[in-house]
């Protein structure tokens, strides 16, 4: 049953470069060349050459319940190197648009939705907030101390007795 705050959708932050974007769900995000983009993309080359006409390479939409991002490019979006036609954003995901090296890179974060003002957090009002760690929530695990190391060994040939404590060679 899904409740008063899971109803409220999650905003959804992109860096592409060292411009940040922040976006809420309502209606679709454009990235690609030219003007009219949500997010505009610089060309490759030097110096960048603006296209003719705007042209959209990736569209990115909340679907009601995540995030994704829709490849409508010539030459693909890539995750880790792989070519994806569509794929769910998660929290860190970074993309890259048109070539897995030197493209447009888009790194992604999300942010969880937040609970209506005056709402408990789940869970009821006596138990914690499962959302903010705590002191009691991570605990140390009792780790054994190494062995210690294996006593040298005499040279091959040497023969050692022991008299009172001293070391007697032969």
């Amino acid at each position: 049953m899904p409740t008063e705050a899971s109803a409220l959708p999650a905003s959804l932050t992109v860096w592409a470069g060292p411009t940040r974007y922040v976006f809420t769900p309502g209606r679709d995000v454009i990235v690609g060349y030219g003007p009219g983009c949500d997010i505009p993309l610089e060309r490759l080359g030097n110096p960048p050459q603006p296209p003719p006409a705007p042209r959209v390479d990736v569209i990115v939409r909340f679907t009601g319940t995540a995030w994704v991002a829709i490849d409508l490019s010539r030459r693909g979006i890539f995750v880790n190197g792989s070519r994806v036609p569509t794929v769910e954003i998660r929290d860190g995901l970074g993309i890259s648009i048109e070539d897995p090296q030197r493209g447009p890179r888009l790194v992604f974060h999300t942010a969880a939705p937040a609970a209506p003002p005056g709402q408990p957090p789940p869970g009821g009002p006596n138990e914690p907030d499962p959302r903010v760690p705590t002191q009691s929530a991570t605990r140390r695990m009792p780790v054994a101390a190494p062995p210690p190391p294996p006593a040298p060994r005499p040279p091959q040939g040497v023969q050692e007795l022991r008299r009172g404590g001293q070391l007697l060679s032969h």
